[in-house]
Formats: structure tokens, sequence, C-alpha cells
């Protein structure tokens, strides 16, 4: 299965696709993350997550990632902020119409392909949890 949960960075509309999966843990059925080593998912955890990474958001701490395409910029800044995506879908609209002009997409392969080949330094995420905002690029411990 996969989820796509919209969010809002200036201007452009992104889908953020998340895999997912059905398990069976301790007699209960669970909708987890696939192919992500801490596999716990909550819609609302991700949510809270994405809200939290827009306000953080803006233009110049997307340009870290040093591409001249913002569309790759914001992908990756989507990306080190969540870390378990499958892809990411770009979506812009008629103006004043609600209809989709046109719509571009980027798999997590291809961005970590992309990270590889141009050096582009990534956050540490190996005690990412989804759970625990603390461990979130976009938390603060003043708050």
């Amino acid at each position: 299965m996969v989820i796509k949960s919209r969010v809002k960075l200036g201007t452009t509309e992104y889908y953020v696709s998340c895999d997912c999966v059905y398990k069976k843990k301790n007699g209960h059925i669970y909708l987890c993350l696939r192919n992500y080593a801490n596999d716990y998912y909550d819609g609302g955890d991700l949510h809270t997550l994405l809200e939290e990474m827009t306000k953080e958001y803006d233009a110049g701490n997307a340009k870290q990632y040093d591409s001249v395409l913002g569309f790759l910029n914001d992908a990756l800044y989507i990306y080190d902020n969540v870390p378990f995506i499958s892809g990411i879908t770009s979506v812009f609209f008629i103006e004043n119409s609600g209809k989709i002009s046109s719509s571009s997409y980027i798999s997590k392969e291809e961005l970590d392909d992309y990270i590889k080949e141009n050096n582009i330094v990534m956050s540490d995420h190996s005690n990412f949890k989804l759970w625990d905002g603390r461990t979130w690029l976009t938390y603060h411990e003043s708050e």
C-alpha cells in the first residue's frame, strides 16, 4: 500500500509517498512502514512531522543541497526530514481551476543515487523514530 500525504513548501504542493504494509505483531494487525528499520507508522505522527518541517522551511535552507533545481532541492529537504519516504511528487495546478497542469515524481532510489553521485551531505537518521519528535530534524529542545 502506498500512502500519500500533502505538504506545501513555499508555493509548491508536494505529495510524500510512503510504502506501507500490514504486519501481524503480538496477535494484532498493524500498518507499518515497508523497508524501514523502525517500521512504526502513524498518519497523525506523519502529519505532525510534515507540519513541523513546513514551519522550518524556507528556500534558503533547501538550497543547502547545492542543486540549481528547485524541485530537487525541495525533494532532498523533504527526504532529509522524512527519511522513510518512497518518493515525492510535485504538483502544479492551473490557476483558479483546481485542475492539475503537471506533476513530477522522484523516487527514493533516484534521490539516493543523486546524493551518492554528488557527495551531498545528509543528516544522520540512525536514531530516527516517527513516534519520537525528539529524533526529528525539526525538533527544538527549547520548545
